[in-house]
């Protein structure tokens, strides 16, 4: 019978558990409950790996958080970046839509009404944070750990937009086949979900804008200056298999143009968390903020 040489396997193991990011996992939900125990957060941890479905799609959310109203859910996703490429730079875009506000968040909301109809749209809020909505990743210059990432930014976006729109899709199927009396409801009911991804990554920003640049070669001239940051607000235009597959609630006709249909139905914004911002984001109000 073969034998294993016990601290050989200790060290493998406690190197693959690292990689993967089980302990940055629990480390942050562990500091939720900190921040809501000595009563600097009013997030409740509801539970973790909840399983949903998005166009056809299995993922699981990897932790969810609650409000003390029940009013706002933060879907959370943890990425636990290779060393090698553990800078996250951001800038912002100088064009989105028309007319569009460059300080302007948007999340998705639900509405429940009291015969249990359903409908959903888009809550609009103004960032006190900076706005971005273009990522990429540098390298740092250490050694890598083998994770072989190369798009780490886009796959957590898109991981964690899954995320909220297989548990958007959840509790309005719960809701629907939910018998009515058992639900309390006495009035009209909004939930907001906000998207957060807490990551190893550093996080850096630049004011720069990006339309001077030579027509020719493309390349900026004027001065770019990055800097840190703990935590950012990024949107993004999900792409419709990462949208929630029920009760959209349009406003007008789908011809009153590509604007409005990028910043009511497709643009999403994410917070992006380091590990130094973690505290400052669990702390703040979002409940009064946009109340």
């Amino acid at each position: 019978m073969m034998t294993h040489d016990s601290s050989q396997i200790s060290t493998s193991l406690r190197k693959v558990l690292n990689t993967h990011g089980y302990g940055f996992h629990y480390a942050v939900v562990r500091r939720a409950e900190e921040l809501l125990e000595a009563h600097r957060s009013r997030w409740i941890f509801d539970g973790v790996e909840f399983p949903v479905t998005t166009a056809g799609q299995v993922t699981h959310v990897d932790f969810i958080l609650r409000s003390r109203t029940g009013r706002t859910l933060m879907i959370a996703e943890y990425k636990r970046v290779d060393p090698a490429k553990a800078l996250w730079c951001f800038a912002k875009t100088p064009y989105t839509w028309r007319n569009a506000n460059s300080d302007e968040l948007a999340f998705d909301e639900l509405e429940v009404y009291v015969d249990k109809r359903m409908s959903r749209s888009a809550h609009f809020a103004y960032a006190r944070k900076p706005l971005f909505q273009l990522g990429v990743e540098l390298r740092t210059g250490q050694q890598g750990d083998g994770l072989g990432q190369s798009r780490a930014i886009n796959e957590a976006i898109t991981q964690v937009l899954r995320g909220k729109s297989g548990l958007i899709n959840h509790l309005c199927e719960s809701i629907r086949t939910t018998d009515h009396r058992s639900m309390g409801i006495e009035s009209n009911k909004r939930i907001r979900f906000i998207p957060v991804i807490f990551t190893t990554a550093q996080i850096w920003i630049t004011e720069v804008d990006l339309t001077n640049a030579d027509l020719t070669t493309g390349n900026l001239t004027n001065h770019l200056e990055a800097k840190p940051a703990d935590w950012i607000w990024f949107t993004h235009n999900q792409t419709s298999n990462l949208r929630p597959e029920y009760y959209w609630r349009p406003e007008t006709s789908a011809m009153d143009g590509f604007s409005y249909d990028l910043r009511r139905e497709f643009a999403r914004s994410i917070a992006i968390v380091s590990p130094s911002g973690v505290d400052a984001f669990l702390s703040f109000d979002f409940e009064e903020w946009w109340s």
